[in-house]
């Protein structure tokens, strides 16, 4: 064998997202029309027969949907180009959570409601709405409870009231639909952020602070990479410090001693004396964040007690063009992160 080549993935779920990637989806969504029916979709789990779960009265919630003006879908009896076009509707799309949210990746700034029923949601949601800056909003209701599983399940659940959460969702859908296509309409500048400046992240040996594709961690790396995204520094005038991957959409980061992925680690900027000379550092949660020197691929870590010559880092003006780039990332990981909401007793709680 006098070749052997090994392709990189372009998306990993629950972790990175290549721009090739979201280029090859909306190439293909961008070929598809929107259905000429005006009324908001709701796609439905109620006719699949089997799956990980399911919820048993779901016809209930969606007959009830009906009556409120939602078109009823179930994304299995329809074509991949006619499930795309559901995501192209400016009435919005609604449905229960699964893979078939997932088609909206083929669309640009979908938006919508997502009812889940249990109290916690894959990061891979997150990551494909950031990835084309989609608006969908996900609620769950402490009514739903699990049941005995129904065959072809490994999960069953039950809504307590269907009705009566089919009209808080239609409410609190209809609210998002207004909102949405009222700052469409007056086609409003997006929210300006608090002003930031932004620098490559180096220590003290000069190499410099990065993410790997493979898992969001940050490792000190010598060199660039196509395997390892540049992490940013956003420096606010009150000493915040936002660090964040420079990758083509928002990509959730992490160091070893922080226990989830983020798309910005929070801290502030410290200036401590060493040896008589004033030095940068980066405190997170009470820590500094330590580069070690010569260590390239090392995982970086927020575990110092004090700031010594590990711990001062380096930052480093950008370039007219990434510097622009950065400040459209850290609008997007601001504008468009995501917060589960809760539907309790019928009615929506943010």
């Amino acid at each position: 064998m006098r070749r052997l080549l090994l392709p990189e993935p372009t998306f990993q779920i629950n972790h990175f997202c290549m721009k090739e990637f979201i280029a090859f989806t909306n190439t293909i969504g961008d070929r598809v029309t929107p259905s000429t029916d005006e009324r908001p979709v709701f796609l439905t789990k109620k006719n699949l027969s089997q799956g990980v779960l399911n919820c048993v009265n779901e016809d209930e919630f969606c007959a009830r949907l009906e009556s409120r003006g939602f078109r009823i879908e179930s994304p299995e009896h329809h074509t991949l180009r006619q499930q795309i076009a559901f995501f192209h509707n400016p009435a919005g799309v609604a449905g229960m959570l699964g893979s078939n949210m997932h088609t909206s990746i083929f669309s640009r700034k979908a938006y919508g409601l997502v009812l889940h029923v249990v109290p916690y949601n894959s990061n891979s949601f997150y990551l494909l709405d950031a990835c084309n800056q989609a608006d969908f909003r996900y609620v769950t209701s402490p009514s739903i409870t699990e049941t005995e599983a129904a065959p072809g399940f490994r999960h069953s659940f039950r809504m307590e009231n269907p009705v009566q959460l089919a009209d808080a969702f239609a409410d609190a859908f209809f609210a998002q639909q207004t909102e949405i296509l009222s700052k469409r309409r007056a086609n409003r500048a997006p929210k300006q952020s608090t002003p930031m400046a932004f620098y490559a992240v180096r220590n003290e040996t000069g190499e410099f602070l990065t993410a790997r594709h493979a898992d969001g961690k940050l490792v000190v790396s010598s060199e660039a990479s196509p395997l390892l995204y540049p992490i940013i520094a956003a420096l606010g005038q009150d000493g915040k410090v936002e660090l964040f991957a420079e990758a083509p959409a928002p990509f959730p980061v992490t160091a070893s001693t922080t226990s989830h992925w983020t798309t910005s680690i929070s801290g502030r900027l410290t200036i401590e004396d060493i040896e008589g000379v004033s030095q940068p550092g980066i405190q997170h949660n009470g820590k500094w964040l330590t580069l070690p020197p010569h260590s390239d691929g090392t995982e970086a870590s927020f575990r110092a007690e004090i700031q010594l010559g590990w711990e001062c880092v380096t930052f480093v003006e950008l370039s007219l063009e990434r510097n622009q780039a950065a400040q459209r990332l850290y609008d997007q990981i601001h504008g468009h992160r995501q917060q589960a909401a809760r539907v309790s007793g019928g009615f929506l709680m943010a």
